[in-house]
């Protein structure tokens, strides 16, 4: 990915952090960023993007005794 689309992506994650856009738009842009293609969130086959929709959609209180 060049520069410039690496500075636009790193700007509008920001701004959706800022106006308080939605946690999947802002974990998919964080995910295109780093790997160069869009997460597949409704059928996740990699593992990245499994602990990607568990992250945004199975996360409970109960997993924070579990992390360090």
């Amino acid at each position: 990915m060049n520069l410039i689309k690496r500075k636009y992506n790193k700007l509008h994650i920001k701004f959706l952090k800022l106006v308080g856009g939605s946690d999947e738009k802002i974990s998919a842009l964080q995910y295109f960023q780093k790997n160069g293609v869009k997460p597949d969130l409704v059928h996740p086959k990699e593992f990245m993007e499994k602990t990607q929709w568990l992250k945004l959609y199975h996360y409970t209180e109960k997993f924070g005794k579990y992390v360090d």
